[in-house]
């Protein structure tokens, strides 16, 4: 049985999206699971303010290290599979 890769379910039509491709098929197990809140911010275009709102409300599951805040690339994928219009 052959793994599914997130990241073939990229597009890699912009930067951030091939950065975060690129990162999600490293073999840093970090990157194939949790990617940094810049990158996450970059992907979906979104400031403080909108980035916190997601975090208050659920939607994203968050670790936080330091004070380095980190996304699960699961739940990333979840909250676009349930916004798709």
């Amino acid at each position: 049985m052959q793994k599914h890769n997130q990241a073939d379910n990229l597009p890699n039509e912009h930067p951030s999206i091939k950065l975060i491709s690129d990162l999600i098929s490293t073999k840093n197990p970090l990157h194939q699971k949790w990617l940094p809140r810049h990158l996450v911010m970059e992907f979906l275009g979104y400031g403080d303010t909108q980035m916190s709102s997601i975090q208050r409300r659920a939607k994203l599951q968050t670790a936080k290290v330091g004070k380095r805040l980190f996304y699960s690339i699961d739940s990333i994928l979840k909250l676009l599979d349930s916004s798709v219009i």
